[in-house]
């Protein structure tokens, strides 16, 4: 006599309801997924723009803190000071003339990156991307500080700002921010300008940062 033994499985509203909570499980670990890719994308995004922007001020910081080096009285100097466009010379291989690569101008150039032009001529190139704003700031021999030096032979000081965005939008990101440098102290003491404020005009989804460093002028302050 054969034994009934009872049929063992799921029905298919078992299947059903298994289904749609595999389905919520995966929903939910796609969601932490993007959600954990776009944190890292921004971490990197904001990193490199940072990095960036740090290089870029050594660089124009290395340059300037040369600006007037004249060991054999070459003439070398402040040439223009203006709060949005600095040119200057220094003699950095001692042979008593200004050479092409000793006329330096830092400026935005027609395509809204932060320009480098040397010899007096042949345009701004860009030295760093990503850069929509740059402005500077001067202490003068009397302890003031000015955008618009009338005596460029009184600079002492040069304050770099600057203000620069991720290379690439983050979906969601609105940045309305004001950007306002942070003020610095520097020997002997003085009271800075008002620094500008920056708002993006077209913020998009970028990132922005902000960043200053004020640069001591030593050979500016040696007379030939």
């Amino acid at each position: 006599m054969m034994e009934d033994i009872g049929q063992k499985g799921f029905t298919l509203i078992e299947l059903m309801v298994a289904m749609a909570i595999s389905g919520m499980l995966m929903a939910v670990v796609a969601m932490a997924y993007t959600g954990q890719s776009r944190s890292n994308n921004t971490v990197q995004d904001v990193s490199s723009l940072q990095q960036d922007m740090r290089s870029a001020l050594q660089l124009m910081a290395r340059e300037i803190r040369m600006a007037g080096y004249n060991p054999k009285s070459a003439g070398a100097k402040i040439e223009l000071a203006t709060a949005t466009d600095l040119r200057f010379t220094e003699d950095i291989d001692n042979d008593g003339t200004i050479g092409s690569g000793e006329d330096i101008r830092y400026a935005i150039n027609s395509n809204g990156a932060l320009g480098r032009e040397t010899g007096g001529g042949g345009g701004l190139q860009a030295v760093a991307e990503n850069i929509d704003q740059l402005a500077y700031e001067y202490l003068l021999d009397d302890a003031t500080w000015t955008q618009t030096p009338a005596d460029l032979t009184k600079i002492r000081a040069v304050k770099i700002m600057i203000l620069g965005h991720s290379d690439r939008e983050t979906a969601g990101v609105v940045d309305t921010s004001t950007f306002t440098p942070p003020l610095q102290t520097i020997v002997p003491p003085a009271v800075a300008p008002a620094p500008p404020d920056w708002t993006p005009a077209d913020p998009g989804g970028y990132h922005w940062r902000m960043m200053s460093l004020i640069v001591q002028c030593r050979n500016l302050q040696i007379k030939s």
